[in-house]
């Protein structure tokens, strides 16, 4: 197995370290491994929803630019808008 060695840890960190580990029943070195561990989840966890937030920006640029072509369509005549009217009532009061 590789092994970490941290050098000029600060005093105040190892003896924080040391007693969250104590209270955990760890070893400093284990208590490190499972710090890591559980940062390196979060950062990945972090990643995954910054993709997805991306993935939702890219949804709405492609959302926008469908609506920009739409409205680019030619309008109905006024007549077509009736007969769409007449025929939405038409099959409701079904």
């Amino acid at each position: 197995m590789p092994v970490l060695q941290i050098d000029d840890c600060p005093a105040d960190l190892y003896a924080e370290l040391a007693a969250n580990a104590a209270q955990e029943q760890h070893t400093a070195a284990e208590q490190v491994v499972i710090l890591l561990r559980e940062w390196l989840t979060r950062q990945s966890n972090r990643r995954e929803r910054l993709a997805l937030r991306l993935d939702g920006r890219e949804r709405r640029r492609r959302l926008d630019e469908l609506f920009t072509e739409i409205k680019k369509l030619p309008k109905p005549r006024n007549a077509e808008l009736i007969n769409d009217v007449a025929w939405l009532r038409e099959d409701r009061s079904r």
